[in-house]
């Protein structure tokens, strides 16, 4: 589970046309990217059910994301779920 929370994330950074214009920028994405999987890989190891609770929850905005090429919304979405996992 944490390997597939770790590929989209980088999925989500590296995908073609994900890069257009937008307020939140290609490298903000890519260290909120970053910020996201150490508090993921932080949570797993502190309270593994937690994380569980977290990665199921999270699944649900998931698809949609992953249509997604707006950057903003990208932002939005890893911010959430960074504080929800600190």
């Amino acid at each position: 589970m944490l390997k597939r929370s770790i590929l989209l994330a980088l999925g989500m950074v590296l995908c073609p046309g994900v890069f257009g214009e937008a307020a939140c920028t290609p490298e903000e994405v890519q260290a909120k990217a970053q910020e996201f999987m150490n508090a993921a890989i932080a949570l797993a190891q502190k309270e593994p059910q937690r994380y569980q609770s977290v990665a199921q929850a999270r699944q649900n905005e998931l698809p949609e994301l992953q249509k997604s090429d707006d950057l903003e919304k990208i932002c939005n979405f890893y911010d959430t779920w960074i504080v929800k996992m600190k």
